[in-house]
């Protein structure tokens, strides 16, 4: 998935409730919640500040279960990579 050029800076949030949250704090796209193995209430629901793919619509059903299968789920495992810009001097 690709950030919206106008939500770079809405990429990843951090909360000390929470596991990251990608999309922002009240907007997200991806709300991984602390102990997330063991509760409900993670939630996926693109297009906020993620761009979706062209047949996606925001807020709709397909958009929420595009990368869990629902819009609340239990994730079995999380990995989260990082990318780093090569620097150019």
């Amino acid at each position: 998935m690709r950030i919206k050029p106008s939500k770079q800076a809405k990429a990843a949030f951090n909360s000390p409730n929470s596991l990251p949250i990608f999309g922002g704090e009240t907007d997200s796209d991806l709300s991984l919640v602390s102990n997330a193995s063991q509760q409900t209430t993670s939630s996926s629901d693109l297009g906020y500040s993620y761009q979706l793919p062209s047949n996606f619509t925001s807020g709709s059903s397909h958009a929420r279960s595009l990368l869990a299968g629902s819009y609340n789920f239990t994730p079995d495992e999380i990995e989260v990579f990082y990318e780093r810009s090569k620097y150019k001097g």
